[in-house]
């Protein structure tokens, strides 16, 4: 996969169901074939064989919507289910 790429970790120890980039890509030094770099939409960095994760499509290339930006002194009002 290239570098840029969209995806989302379907199988391992950490980091399922999340989305992300691939900002690097080497060899597997934990067995055989290759480990990706992602950086999450979570903000979170994961090392991933290539055999857990799965490319997105084009519709999926928009990033995730930004989260607001809270600043100290900010009142909040907390949602059930949101």
């Amino acid at each position: 996969m290239d570098k840029g790429t969209r995806v989302r970790i379907v199988k391992g120890r950490n980091g399922i169901d999340q989305t992300g980039t691939v900002f690097w890509e080497g060899p597997n030094k934990f067995g055989s074939g290759t480990r990706l770099g992602i950086e999450g939409d979570n903000g979170q960095t994961y090392w991933i064989p290539t055999d857990n994760v799965e490319e997105l499509g084009a519709a999926a290339a928009t990033a995730a919507p930004e989260e607001p930006v809270l600043e100290r002194g900010m009142r909040v009002q907390w949602q059930r289910g949101e």
